[in-house]
């Protein structure tokens, strides 16, 4: 783990000491091996799915967290695999020998991020995603490679809805996506380019 160029704004003022901003121009992690856990509630390292809501606006203020800006983030031949409880069995989905950079992270999550992501998924399928996402409204484009990537790990989550047993099957798609969450139209999506699946086989 490496960490350069901090800098912080802090308030000295006597009613209200804090860190108001905390800019870092660049955080990299070198091999990461990350295992996580989605709880069958849905939760997270036992965290609640949703923080609890302030008594009052007064207690907002008071809790307000500073503003945090990451100009880099890098994660170079890292792997992290995902295990969802949600559904049963649990699925497990994982990335390994991911290379992944992400410029202007932040704690407004208005700002547009941009995302350059290459890894190995589901052993030796590849994924490459390049493109630009703002989280709040959300608003995705990004253009998409794949190639080979196992998806039987999904079978958790089809089973309630179709009565197929995937022996193998393999996702292939190379386009581009966009993704917006729109006040009055709700969220959409757009594809254009290939997509498909290969080897594919199911069981009666």
């Amino acid at each position: 783990l490496a960490v350069d160029g901090l800098a912080g704004e802090l308030s000295l003022a006597s009613e209200a000491k804090s860190l108001k901003r905390l800019d870092v121009a660049s955080v990299t992690l070198d091999q990461l091996d990350a295992q996580l856990t989605r709880g069958a509630q849905g939760t997270w390292l036992g965290m609640p799915a949703s923080p609890a809501k302030p008594a009052s606006r007064a207690a907002a203020n008071k809790a307000a967290s500073p503003v945090v800006a990451l100009k880099l983030l890098r994660c170079q031949t890292c792997r992290v695999q995902v295990t969802d409880q949600t559904v049963t069995p649990a699925a497990v989905l994982s990335v390994q020998k991911t290379d992944l950079s992400v410029q202007n992270l932040s704690t407004d999550l208005s700002q547009t991020l941009t995302v350059d992501l290459r890894a190995l998924a589901q052993g030796q399928g590849r994924i490459n995603v390049q493109g630009e996402v703002r989280p709040q409204p959300l608003l995705v484009k990004a253009k998409l490679g794949v190639a080979g990537v196992d998806l039987r790990a999904l079978q958790s989550y089809i089973d309630p809805h179709v009565n197929i047993q995937l022996a193998a099957a393999k996702a292939q798609a190379d386009g581009r996506l966009v993704l917006q969450d729109d006040a009055r139209k709700g969220l959409s999506a757009r594809y254009q380019g290939r997509l498909g699946l290969t080897d594919l086989r199911v069981l009666d």
